[in-house]
Parts: structure tokens; C-alpha cells; sequence
């Protein structure tokens, strides 16, 4: 009798099915190559889509250029020839920071699988700055050709270069080619405006994008536009310095369009004559005699507000919150602001940021729905996660947030919100 051991073999096109499973689609794969740049440092990231061209892969390349720290041939090896292995991931664990202060924000290896999702081949140049140019090509169709995964050849070479710290990513052949033609630069500059924050740049990380050789001017929601909100809204969850105590603190100011109604000659009519003529002053006086108004400390305000108020609550005031082991489940910090539009036609001849008013409501139905960023990046979900369109139906008052007219973010960070990013809803959907 004799014996020996054996071991596995992986079949090359298992390295698409891992693609297929964890990149869901275009979009997801362009991010994780963005959020690639933003954890090697880089203060910018350009993005190119050229579908005129042609490469060695086929019709149509996607270019991600940064100066960010480049990659030696170790850091190739085990960040994209070695399957599954993240140095990312146990950098989190320590809680590290980068050189400028950054956690990383990808783990799973979605940067180099998601490549094989855009397009036929990826090839990198990239430097560290000492010298050596260092450039792979993967053919990821050579993946279908029935071999072991330890016999797809992958091309390296190093050159001398005087070049800085950098890389430059290139998909050459892309997949979908038609679709990408046909979707242009409005679809490729909407996707690229959900997913990268249009409220605030990430901390010395800038993005741009071209497509086909005509720069796309993403979308940001600046001054101009939020002040046109008639209701915004200021988010802020963490440690009270007084008290040291977690709670979320609310502020907001509303202005009198918030309770104009929108509908009905009579009803508008009875609004001027009753609210309106005064400034809303009768109507403030009349709100400081509520029950529970001084929970929110109404104040009155001059200019194009009406109103202030805010309010605070500990997190043991909120009810149904998880919790482990009797202690809550505190989803750590975060902050957000949410403004809400009136998109009716007396509300939109008000708005100055268009002159076609139809344009000002093609952009906030556009970008409406209040998102979740985790350090500047968007996190999917659902559209409407925080159920403001159940609440708006079922509400037995007039006023609230049609889920079409509102905007808004929710920031984390990938060192401050470990837990779930959904948890920050938890405390939202109870005020």
C-alpha cells in the first residue's frame, strides 16, 4: 500500500465567477478603481472613457490616472496576482491611517476583479518614485481557456523612468461596447455624481472625468442651489462635550413656502390672508403656544427663513435600537444635512440657479434621495431607505419630505462607523 498527498487546483475561470458575484455592475467596478486611488493617497484621480478607440483588447478603453503612491513589483504581486490576500484589510483591523490620514476603503480585492467586468484586458504602469517604471497586462480572456489558474501567463516588465509616484490603469477592450455608446455622458456623468459625494470633496482627493475627450462637469450641489431649499436640516450623532453622553442633535430652519399650500386657489387665498400678510408672525406666536414646541425651541428669524428650531436626544431615548448583551449598538458617529425642495411652478419661477425651470427640476429628481457616504464614497441602497414616501402616505398631517423633493447625505467614515452603514437609519426613521 502506498500513500501521498494531493492538493486543490483552481480552474482559471473561477476568477470570473468571484467577478461576476461581487461586482454587480459597471458602475460598482469604476468606484472600487476610484476608491483604489483614494487609499494610495493620491490628491486627485482622473477618469477617461474613450469608446472611439481601439486597443489591443478591442473597441473602447476606461483610463483611472492618479499620483497616488504607486505600486512596487511586491505590492503587485500580492495586491493583484495573489487572489483574496488584502494587506487592506489587515491595516483596518490595526486601525491604521495612511500617510495623510486615511483608512482604506477597499478590502476584498473589488479593484482588480472588477477590471475583468469593464473589459478583454487591464494594463498598469505604475512607479513609486525610485527610478523603475513597472507595467502588467492581464488578458482576462485568457481565463475561459479551460487551464489552471497557475498557467494564465501575466505580462511584467520594468523600464527606467524619471517619473514620480503614480499609477495609470488602463481597460482595453471594453465589454458592453453598444451599451456604453448608447448610455453617453449624461448616464456616465449621473452614475459617477451618485456615487462620489456632490456635497463636499473628500479631503485632498479631487475626481474628473472625460468621456469621449469632453470633460463631464459632475454634479455639486453648492450654495447656489441649496439656497433655494425651503426646508434644510442639520444632522449631527457623537459624544455631547458636556455630558459625554452619545446623542443626535438636530437644527433646521423652514421657510414660509415650506407651509404654503402648493394646490387650490381658496386655500392659497386664505394663506395670504392669514399667514402671509404679517411675515408668518401671527401664525410663530401661535406655534410658541403648542404643547411639546419647547422640545424644539422655535425661534423666529429674519431674512429668507421664517423659522429655526432644534432639538437633541440621548441614544437610550430611542426605542426599538439594537442592542448586545443589554448595552446598545451605537453606530459611532456621523453627520448629515437634508434639504428639501418645493418643486411646484410657483416655486420653481423662484429658483435662480436655472433659467429653464424645467432644468431645476430634472436636476433635484435627478439627484433626490438622501445618501450615504462613507469617507466622500457612496454606499448602496435602496432609494428611498429611510421610508419617507410610507411616512409621507400614512402622515396625518400635510407636511413632511416627498422622498422626490428632498436631498440629502449621511457621512461616515471608515474608521469612526465599523458597524453597518444602515444603523445610522435605525435613529433617523424614530425622530
Amino acid at each position: 500500500m502506498t500513500s501521498q498527498t494531493e492538493h486543490f487546483s483552481i480552474h482559471a475561470s473561477v476568477v470570473f465567477q468571484l467577478g461576476e458575484n461581487l461586482v454587480t455592475d459597471a458602475t460598482q467596478a469604476l468606484l472600487e478603481l476610484v476608491k483604489n486611488s483614494y487609499d494610495a493617497d493620491a490628491t486627485y484621480c482622473k477618469v477617461s472613457i474613450d469608446t472611439s478607440s481601439v486597443t489591443p483588447g478591442g473597441a473602447g478603453q476606461i483610463t483611472i490616472e492618479d499620483d497616488g503612491s504607486g505600486m512596487s513589483k511586491e505590492a503587485i504581486k500580492r495586491g493583484w496576482l495573489t487572489i483574496s490576500d488584502s494587506p487592506k484589510r489587515e491595516f483596518k483591523r490595526k486601525k491604521l491611517t495612511t500617510d495623510k490620514g486615511r483608512t482604506p476603503l477597499g478590502d476584498k480585492g473589488l479593484g482588480r476583479l472588477g477590471t475583468q467586468r469593464l473589459g478583454a484586458q487591464v494594463q498598469i504602469v505604475t512607479t513609486i518614485g525610485d527610478g523603475t517604471e513597472r507595467t502588467v497586462l492581464i488578458n482576462w480572456n485568457a481565463f475561459h481557456t479551460g487551464t489552471l489558474l497557475e498557467h494564465v501567463p501575466v505580462e511584467y516588465s520594468e523600464k527606467d523612468s524619471l517619473a514620480s509616484c503614480g499609477t495609470k490603469l488602463s481597460i482595453l477592450g471594453l465589454r458592453d461596447i453598444d451599451l456604453w455608446r448608447t448610455a453617453g455622458r449624461d448616464s456616465v456623468r449621473k452614475n459617477l455624481s451618485q456615487i462620489i459625494s456632490p456635497y463636499r470633496a473628500v479631503k485632498e482627493f479631487q475626481v474628473s472625468a472625460k468621456f469621449d475627450g469632453v470633460d463631464l462637469d459632475l454634479y455639486e450641489i453648492g450654495s447656489k442651489l441649496r439656497n433655494t431649499a425651503i426646508v434644510t436640516y442639520s444632522l449631527n450623532f457623537g459624544a455631547n462635550p458636556e455630558t459625554k453622553e452619545e446623542e443626535l442633535a438636530i437644527a433646521g430652519k423652514v421657510t414660509l413656502d415650506y407651509i404654503r399650500p402648493d394646490k387650490g386657489r381658496k386655500e392659497k387665498l386664505l394663506f395670504d390672508d392669514l399667514v402671509q400678510i404679517d411675515g408668518g408672525e401671527a401664525f410663530f406666536k401661535y406655534l410658541k403656544t403648542l404643547k411639546g414646541e419647547s422640545r424644539f425651541e422655535f425661534t423666529r428669524v429674519s431674512g429668507r427663513w421664517w423659522v429655526t428650531f432644534g432639538t437633541s436626544r440621548s441614544i437610550d431615548e430611542f426605542d426599538g435600537v439594537e442592542a448586545l448583551d443589554g448595552v446598545i449598538a451605537s453606530p459611532g458617529p456621523f453627520s448629515g444635512e437634508i434639504d428639501y425642495y418645493g418643486l411646484g411652478k410657483e416655486m420653481q419661477a423662484k429658483q435662480n440657479v436655472f433659467k429653464d425651470a424645467s432644468d431645476y427640476r430634472a436636476l433635484i429628481q435627478s439627484l433626490s434621495g438622501i445618501r450615504v457616504y462613507r469617507d466622500g464614497f457612496g454606499i448602496r441602497l435602496s432609494q428611498d431607505w429611510l421610508q419617507l414616501g410610507r411616512q409621507w402616505t400614512s402622515a396625518p398631517s400635510y407636511y413632511g419630505l416627498r422622498p422626490e423633493n428632498t436631498m440629502g447625505y449621511i457621512a461616515i467614515t471608515a474608521l469612526g462607523n465599523l458597524c453597518t452603514s444602515l444603523q445610522p437609519a435605525s435613529y433617523l426613521n424614530r425622530l
